[in-house]
């Protein structure tokens, strides 16, 4: 399961520099970033504290690696990233379907653009859906081996995806699709705390909405682009309502249930129809998330 990894890093890498430029989003990103720890916290007190953790780490990259090329230290963690959840991903399809459905599932996530174009962008997203995978991973895990342990990895990473950017929770809604009845009373309790963990953030953020306020209500093309993301959901879920996975039966997953991936997406296309000023770029990382 290299090869997916491997292909990410390599398209990730190519032409990381993009000409030495980089967007709006990536300069605020390298400005919060090589602030002073005392003035990164003032600002996040009134604005964009929904990044916070991400700036933070950002800004400890930054003073470890003084005098490499800003832009490489910038964009390299989400190109790392990146590899990391095709490999997962790679892992995860292995282990329900079989290697040729886990090689074929890393390797179109690599190749396609909205995940390239994260790759490259020094910014959360990339790690938060690397994050959200290997969750969803562990998932697997802990419902097939029932070991205490690996469901407090498993709400871990998905603190850590959630303090990185709040969007990550709606993993929960296609895990609690896909978790079986005999393991929904140990994901509940991993769900709780993730729950708790992220909600002073979430209204803290909530609280400084106005930065986004421009961003306006999901036109007819957003809307199309969930819908066929729910609708390819529910089609693949069709098609793979008999398992033949050996961890698939045995963990008690069952397969009609992967159209839970369809869950996050419109979680977060309905979110920002109803509050425009939320910001939905993290519905791409809910639908990379591949369902139990």
């Amino acid at each position: 399961m290299y090869a997916p990894a491997l292909l990410s890093l390599a398209l990730g890498l190519w032409g990381i520099r993009r000409d030495g430029t980089l967007w709006r989003d990536e300069a605020v990103t390298y400005d919060m970033a090589r602030r002073s720890l005392p003035d990164l916290w003032s600002t996040l007190a009134d604005a964009d504290a929904v990044h916070g953790l991400y700036y933070l780490l950002m800004h400890l990259l930054f003073e470890v690696t003084r005098g490499l090329d800003p832009l490489l230290v910038l964009r390299l963690p989400s190109v790392l990233a990146t590899a990391a959840a095709t490999g997962t991903l790679a892992l995860l399809g292995h282990r329900l379907a079989g290697p040729r459905a886990g090689l074929l599932a890393g390797s179109v996530f690599a190749l396609l653009p909205q995940v390239q174009r994260y790759a490259q962008e020094g910014r959360s997203y990339a790690i938060v859906c690397a994050l959200v995978v290997s969750a969803t991973y562990l998932l697997v895990r802990a419902v097939a081996s029932r070991d205490g342990r690996t469901w407090v990895a498993y709400a871990a990473v998905l603190v850590a995806a959630g303090l990185l950017h709040e969007f990550a929770v709606l993993a929960l809604t296609a895990h609690a699709v896909a978790v079986p009845r005999a393991a929904r009373r140990a994901w509940a309790g991993a769900a709780a705390v993730v729950l708790v963990t992220v909600a002073p953030l979430a209204v803290l953020s909530t609280r400084q909405s106005d930065q986004v306020s421009w961003i306006g209500r999901p036109g007819a093309g957003a809307l199309a682009g969930f819908a066929g993301t729910a609708v390819l959901a529910l089609a693949c879920a069709a098609m793979g309502r008999k398992p033949t996975s050996r961890v698939l039966r045995a963990s008690g997953c069952p397969s009609s249930r992967s159209g839970s991936s369809s869950c996050p997406p419109c979680c977060s296309c309905w979110s920002r129809w109803s509050h425009p000023c939320m910001w939905t770029a993290m519905s791409s990382t809910a639908r990379a998330a591949p369902p139990c």
